[in-house]
This record gives structure tokens, C-alpha cells and sequence, in this order.
């Protein structure tokens, strides 16, 4: 049986920087679109509601960057990249 586990996003004051616990909007600068994830402990992943493990190359890009960054993620699509646009607590 597998437990889940909360993790709070953490926001700092100045800069808004995207880890564990948090909602992700990013831009894909190749193909235009805007998505949303959520990122989460691999236990409580959850592809189709949009809900993505730690572990994975999309997160892995995505975490530690804030704001504005751009970031490339390899994906089994190949590169993308990706301009951060929010980072907040996921509710």
C-alpha cells in the first residue's frame, strides 16, 4: 500500500521559484501552447489530471527555476523549451 504525502509548495517573498508541492504554467516555445502541472512525490503522480512526479525529465527541468526562466526538458518528444510563466501553491 503506498502513502501519500503533503508537500507544501514553498513561495518565497521576491521570487516565486518552482518545486515540489507546486502549480507550474509554462509556455512551450516551440509549439506556442500554454500547460499547467502540478508537481508532486512520485506516489501521488497522476499524468492525465496533470500531476507529474519529481523524478520525471519535465519536472526535473521545471524545479528551482523561477519565473521568466526558460529551461529545455527532454522529453520523450525530444527537447522542448519552456518559459516559466506562474509558479504557485497548489491547492
Amino acid at each position: 500500500m503506498q502513502q501519500s504525502v503533503t508537500v507544501e509548495c514553498e513561495i518565497a517573498a521576491d521570487r516565486r521559484r518552482a518545486r515540489v508541492g507546486c502549480r507550474v504554467e509554462y509556455r512551450d516555445e516551440v509549439v506556442g501552447e500554454v500547460e499547467q502541472v502540478i508537481i508532486v512525490p512520485h506516489v501521488e503522480a497522476d499524468f492525465i489530471s496533470g500531476r507529474i512526479s519529481a523524478d520525471s525529465p519535465l519536472a526535473q527541468a521545471l524545479v528551482g527555476h523561477v519565473i521568466g526562466d526558460a529551461v529545455r526538458a527532454r522529453t520523450p518528444g525530444g527537447t522542448r523549451v519552456l518559459t516559466i510563466m506562474a509558479v504557485e501553491r497548489a491547492s
